[in-house]
C-alpha cells in the first residue's frame, strides 16, 4: 500500500455495546491505497458489523478520494443502523491531496 500501515482490531460485543472494528491508519493514504483500503474496510464490516472507527491520527497525507471512500462508508453503515467514527481528526500538518471534495 505504498507506505501506508493498517491495523484492524475487532472489539467483541459486551453487555453494554455491540461489536465494532477499529481500523488504524498510519503514513500516507494515497489514491494508490484506495482499493486495498476498501477491501480492508469491507472485511472489517463483515467481521464486526456496521460499527467502524477509523483512527487517522498517524496519517501524514490523506487523498481526497480516500475521504470520499470514508464518506460513502459512513452512508452505507448508517443505512445498516451503524456508524463510522473517524478519530484523531485531521491534524493541521496532514496534507489533503488529490481532487477537491
Amino acid at each position: 500500500m505504498l507506505g501506508l500501515h493498517v491495523v484492524v482490531c475487532l472489539q467483541p460485543p459486551s453487555r453494554s455495546s455491540p461489536s465494532s472494528a477499529l481500523v488504524r491508519l498510519a503514513g500516507p493514504v494515497s489514491a494508490a491505497a484506495l482499493d486495498p483500503l476498501r477491501r480492508v474496510l469491507d472485511r472489517a464490516v463483515e467481521m464486526a458489523g456496521p460499527r467502524v472507527r477509523v483512527d487517522l491520527s498517524e496519517c501524514s497525507d490523506v487523498d481526497a478520494d480516500v475521504l470520499e471512500l470514508l464518506t460513502a462508508l459512513d452512508a452505507r453503515l448508517r443505512a445498516l443502523g451503524g456508524y463510522l467514527t473517524c478519530e484523531g481528526g485531521i491534524h493541521p500538518q496532514i496534507r489533503l491531496t488529490g481532487a477537491a471534495l
